[in-house]
């Protein structure tokens, strides 16, 4: 019995094991615990200048979807303050209209723009498609259609979203924060202009 009882003491009194940093890396942003996908966890230096390999690309465009076209109940007048999420985080922290994104500054100037559609051209462009019951919005200097009535905020920086190329659509994600299309920066201004026009809409002001 002796034998016994010192055995069973040993197993409670054994410490557990504690899961590493890299076993359970953090969460980005003010939602501790969201669950989203995995590439919203990655290192936030990740686009520092020292580190990031500005030719680096990536294929945005591997997520086809058949989208069924939808009128949301917010889009109406004065949408922005019917939106179905009560929060957002868009454009803070920018100085002379210039995103804060870590890729921006080399890529800017690689693609010879100095800045992306303001505020105002995107909210008119989806005032007037909703007046003309239109589900969807033509992208600032870019092919692509962005159907406005997808969104969907997962919290308070992050927007998935349904878009059209060349007459196929394609499910994304962007976090606004970081400036990223499914976890990767764009690769090229059209792309830019996509992820700006996707965070206006869920997260911008009037």
């Amino acid at each position: 019995m002796a034998l016994v009882t010192t055995a069973l003491l040993a197993v409670a009194t054994t410490p557990l094991p504690t899961l590493s940093a890299e076993a359970n890396p953090p969460h980005g942003g003010s939602n501790q615990g969201t669950k989203h996908p995995d590439h919203w966890k990655r290192d936030s230096n990740r686009w520092h200048s020292t580190r990031w390999n500005r030719n680096e690309q990536h294929n945005h465009w591997n997520r086809p979807v058949d989208y069924r076209r939808q009128h949301p109940g917010w889009a109406r007048h004065d949408w922005q303050r019917h939106r179905p999420w009560k929060h957002g985080w868009y454009g803070r922290g920018w100085y002379g209209g210039a995103p804060s994104w870590g890729w921006w500054g080399p890529q800017a100037t690689a693609w010879g723009i100095t800045g992306l559609a303001t505020a105002a051209t995107i909210n008119t462009a989806v005032s007037s498609a909703i007046e003309a019951k239109q589900t969807t919005i033509v992208v600032p200097d870019s092919t692509y259609r962005l159907d406005y009535g997808s969104l969907k905020a997962p919290n308070d920086h992050v927007v998935t979203f349904v878009v059209d190329r060349d007459g196929r659509s394609f499910s994304m994600d962007a976090d606004c924060a970081d400036g990223e299309l499914n976890g990767y920066a764009p690769t090229n201004a059209a792309e830019a202009q996509l992820l700006n026009a996707a965070c206006q809409v869920a997260f911008g002001s009037p």
